[in-house]
């Protein structure tokens, strides 16, 4: 196909109706001249191409055109467009992640920065995963929540170590991914794996029974044992281990430090 209005229209009547009326609509509100109405009909029917429900992809391209548009130009926004044809490459729902990620950025001072770090990151879900599109989708689902809590520190801490961890193995990036809520900060979790990535590895896998086990902040008053220990190169895994034995008393008072940090 072409790209024509009738071919753009033709594809979203066919997958969903409201969809391909929603198009007509924005098309004849953005007043574009030839050329750029062929340029955004194309956008369109490739997001619309992004497999079963690829009306949700280009639904969520149509429903921020008139303002992106507006504030960026219409080439900009096609880059956003391109940005997330190439996410959806597999299955439509990363599209569709992705436009809530432009509507949050267009809310922060640093907010296109940040997003042009979460399609990165995204692409390398993609290059390191390939048909892994679910995966896809939670590591941009994960991002949103840290995106939207508009914490730049934490936010960048995680980014820097879903990358990291999209490089250790889909196991690791998985469990990463899906941490309760915890004691430990993505910027606290950063330091110890720019200490020691096996000591990182290694807290990660005994996170759940840690936060489980031990009383709240008990965790983060030893955070500090912990960067000590994870200087020396050595991974924390007996550390982490001894914790989980060790009797609450002696985590709590105020020589632990040295009880679990001798080997015990």
């Amino acid at each position: 196909m072409t790209g024509s209005f009738d071919d753009v229209y033709a594809v979203l009547a066919k997958q969903h109706e409201p969809t391909a009326a929603q198009f007509s609509t924005v098309r004849q509100r953005l007043m574009l001249d030839a050329n750029d109405q062929q340029r955004f009909d194309q956008m369109v029917l490739a997001l619309a191409d992004s497999g079963w429900h690829g009306f949700e992809a280009a639904a969520g391209f149509l429903a921020l055109s008139e303002t992106m548009i507006a504030q960026q130009g219409l080439t900009q926004w096609l880059n956003r467009g391109q940005a997330a044809v190439r996410l959806s490459r597999i299955n439509f729902e990363p599209a569709v992640i992705y436009w809530r990620l432009v509507s949050i950025a267009a809310l922060q001072t640093q907010g296109d920065a940040h997003l042009r770090r979460l399609e990165k990151l995204g692409l390398r879900v993609q290059a390191r995963f390939e048909f892994a599109s679910h995966l896809l989708a939670d590591v941009l689902r994960a991002g949103e929540a840290r995106f939207a809590a508009n914490e730049p520190f934490e936010f960048s801490a995680w980014v820097a170590l879903t990358e990291q961890m999209v490089d250790v193995g889909r196991s690791e990036l998985v469990r990463f991914l899906d941490r309760a809520p915890s004691q430990i900060s993505a910027t606290q979790l950063q330091a110890l794996h720019g200490h020691c990535p096996q000591s990182c590895l290694d807290f990660l896998a005994s996170e759940a029974e840690l936060n489980q086990w031990l009383p709240n902040r008990v965790l983060n008053d030893w955070w500090p044992i912990c960067l000590q220990l994870a200087r020396k190169q050595q991974g924390l895994k007996a550390f982490f281990d001894a914790m989980l034995t060790c009797p609450l008393n002696l985590l709590i008072s105020p020589g632990a430090p040295a009880v679990v940090g001798s080997g015990r």
